[in-house]
């Protein structure tokens, strides 16, 4: 009997290690095969042979080595995690599994699809902190997920202090989590495959315009220069035209809000973010004065509206940032003694030595300015 186990869990590992010696001799294979190629001098059409040679062995070690992963490997676990025949009766001498009954026994001990398909969740859900971080570590990751997936159930139960019940009750708890992740994987896996396979329609779609601006250049010049120069030249213009676009784009929300819709003085950006007034209304509160020219003199362009005024010097915050370029956390910015409006009011520059008109001017050059740039 214990010679049949041993022969049972050899097969196990040799059938689970048997993709991974596939995989490396693939890969070395390949790596041999291009050596050897490049040091033979013979005729090319000899060189061209034993490379398809190689190539057909080599695919065809590669092909049975995912095959591998896929039947060898859940096979070679099915060997390891086989039980002899009074495998029970071993566990009920030990305290954690007395009062248990057989199938109890068996259901905390049995093999686990949950740690099998995602050990790095199972882990966590079962609070088994090293295992979970083993599983980031290449290589003892294959050992942690063989380990798991055979005995993982009986390390979580033999460190458990709950019930049966609740024991099983974690599990399908953490199987439903498993399955979630899994289905988000493959929704996701589908979707990246089809935007792939959507941008690859794409790209074949324009290369097939390229040729067709290809067709339409002359024959001479079009002999005298190779395909691949004439791809990268269209692709050099595509990318040219697309980087104009976009500067374009930028230019136009720009502009949108740099311009005077109204005509009043004041840009469209400004009077939206900013003054509170209408950008496509000469006079928004109809008092009959221009909203440039009230801002100008220092009186409300929106009467009847509540302006934020933080330092309560009687200029809204928008209108001393954006138009009067003083501090609207001060009520003398230039400390001088005079406050902002009582100095826009007296006709000075609230925001240092001058005149008012002195400042207009300089607000007017800057939207002067943007309005140009459209």
């Amino acid at each position: 009997m214990r010679s049949m186990i041993l022969r049972k869990k050899t097969i196990g590992i040799v059938l689970i290690t048997l993709p991974f010696v596939l995989l490396v001799t693939v890969i070395a294979g390949y790596a041999m095969s291009s050596f050897v190629i490049s040091q033979i001098t013979t005729e090319g059409t000899s060189v061209s042979t034993i490379g398809s040679m190689m190539n057909i062995f080599l695919g065809g070690l590669g092909v049975l080595s995912i095959l591998g992963f896929f039947i060898s490997i859940p096979l070679g676990i099915y060997f390891l995690s086989r039980k002899e025949l009074n495998w029970i009766a071993g566990f009920k001498n030990n305290p954690k599994y007395q009062g248990l009954s057989d199938q109890e026994i068996e259901l905390v001990t049995k093999w686990s699809w949950g740690a099998f398909f995602c050990p790095i969740v199972w882990a966590l859900g079962n609070k088994l902190w090293l295992w979970f971080l083993g599983s980031f570590v290449p290589i003892w990751n294959v050992y942690v997920w063989l380990k798991l997936a055979i005995d993982g159930r009986q390390m979580v139960w033999e460190r458990s202090k709950g019930t049966v019940v609740q024991f099983q009750k974690r599990q399908m708890i953490i199987a439903w989590v498993i399955l979630g992740v899994l289905l988000v994987s493959l929704v996701a896996g589908i979707t990246d495959a089809m935007q792939k396979n959507q941008r690859s329609t794409t790209t074949q779609v324009s290369l097939v315009k390229q040729e067709d601006v290809i067709e339409q250049v002359p024959a001479v010049e079009q002999a005298a220069v190779e395909s691949s120069t004439v791809t990268e030249i269209i692709a050099d213009v595509k990318t040219t035209i697309d980087e104009m676009k976009e500067v374009e784009d930028d230019r136009e929300k720009y502009c949108v809000g740099n311009r005077d819709e109204d005509g009043d003085g004041l840009l469209n950006d400004f009077e939206q973010l900013y003054y509170g007034t209408d950008s496509t209304l000469v006079d928004t509160d109809g008092d009959g004065f221009s909203d440039y020219d009230e801002l100008k003199n220092g009186y409300n362009p929106i009467d009847g509206t509540t302006i934020v005024d933080s330092d309560g010097d009687g200029l809204a915050n928008g209108w001393e940032e954006n138009f009067y370029m003083t501090d609207e956390s001060k009520v003398d910015s230039d400390a001088d003694g005079m406050n902002d409006r009582e100095e826009v009011l007296a006709g000075t520059n609230p925001d240092g030595a001058g005149s008012m008109d002195d400042l207009i001017k300089k607000i007017t050059q800057i939207f002067n300015y943007a309005k140009r740039q459209c």
